[in-house]
């Protein structure tokens, strides 16, 4: 082979080179620039290492079991009650949606996932177009954590706390509020990509006894059930009151999910069209707009907070009365949240819950 012809061949072996090169820049920049509601790229769509802090202040007394009372509780705790028939404590979220209806003291939930629709019907001036979302129901609780592995439709946390209120109060009862120090944050040691932005808690009534009848127990069927017995089986919750506690932060890439959805913020915060029943291949784009009414529904956050808020703020709808009360607490990633988007997958923050009255 003449020099010539080997000099050609390195020529053209370095030509390819820098092309296959200048691809792989243009595809990193592009995985930089694009965003969607939903997580979409090969990230891990998870939260990790969940920490759950919950407590009491003002003479409110707190419980995993109904029967150990005292002014705080954590996860581990949960996970080991003896009356944990529908904790589901993952150590991993995924993003799921809901627009709060509740069945059976139970709230429908509803897993995303999202498909990459063929290149040749793509929209490439707005993303949104170039992938569809499924809905599938995961409403049904399971009950694990810590040593007992969950399940894969296990892609949010609920567990139920007891919290008994005792003295002279109004028969109607009193306001139940959630203290500064009630949030979601990023976890310690962690960069703050705006995970914490897609947190939705819930609150579910389940059940109400009085303290005579937790003290003293209750016939059933002609049999005495104790009282934190009886309690403890109560299901009855028929709505949700859901809190947004980082409504007014937003990262960069959310907002321009925003855009691209055509929402606007009201003292900066954004409405969210949850899902209400199960569904296949929906274009994202059209989950924001009236073509589908029948599958999303503007989910009604009865408490939409400020990140850096300093004062109390009232659960609302919702009155404690004395005797011992089953809440039921939900946490989830929203899914529908403008700031649920890839730069935001894999990061891990913390529940954070704090209780008084007034």
């Amino acid at each position: 082979m003449t020099n010539s012809k080997i000099e050609e061949i390195q020529n053209d072996t370095k030509r390819r080179l820098l092309l296959l090169i200048l691809l792989l820049a243009i595809t990193i920049i592009l995985c930089l620039t694009m965003t969607y509601a939903w997580f979409t790229s090969n990230k891990r769509v998870s939260v990790d290492e969940l920490q759950v802090n919950v407590s009491a202040v003002n003479g409110l007394e707190i419980s995993a079991d109904a029967v150990k009372w005292g002014t705080k509780i954590d996860k581990n705790m949960l996970i080991n009650s003896d009356k944990n028939t529908n904790n589901q404590l993952p150590e991993i979220l995924s993003n799921v949606s809901t627009a709060g209806y509740v069945n059976n003291g139970v709230m429908d939930m509803f897993y995303g996932e999202v498909k990459e629709i063929n290149p040749d019907v793509c929209d490439e001036e707005d993303d949104t177009r170039c992938y569809t979302l499924s809905g599938q129901d995961i409403s049904s609780l399971s009950v694990c954590g810590g040593e007992k592995a969950c399940p894969d439709n296990a892609r949010f946390m609920a567990f139920d706390v007891y919290l008994k209120l005792d003295g002279t109060f109004d028969e109607s009862g009193v306001d139940l509020y959630l203290t500064p120090n009630a949030n979601v944050v990023k976890a310690e040691n962690e960069n703050d990509y705006g995970i914490k932005n897609t947190a939705r808690v819930a609150f579910i009534e389940e059940g109400h006894i009085s303290k005579d009848t937790y003290l003293e127990g209750v016939d059933v069927d002609g049999q005495k059930v104790a009282g934190d017995v009886f309690i403890a089986g109560k299901n009855e919750g028929t709505r949700s009151i859901i809190w947004e506690p980082n409504a007014n932060t937003h990262t960069s890439a959310g907002l321009l999910n925003a855009e691209k959805y055509g929402l606007e913020a009201v003292n900066g915060k954004f409405e969210c069209k949850g899902i209400k029943k199960p569904f296949t291949d929906i274009k994202l784009y059209d989950t924001y707009n009236s073509a589908h009414n029948d599958v999303f529904e503007n989910q009604v956050v009865s408490m939409q907070t400020d990140a850096d808020r300093s004062t109390d703020v009232r659960i609302e709808n919702f009155k404690l009365k004395v005797g011992v009360t089953k809440l039921r607490i939900y946490f989830w990633v929203e899914g529908q949240d403008i700031d649920t988007e890839n730069n935001a997958a894999g990061y891990k923050m913390s529940l954070n819950l704090q209780f008084t009255i007034k």
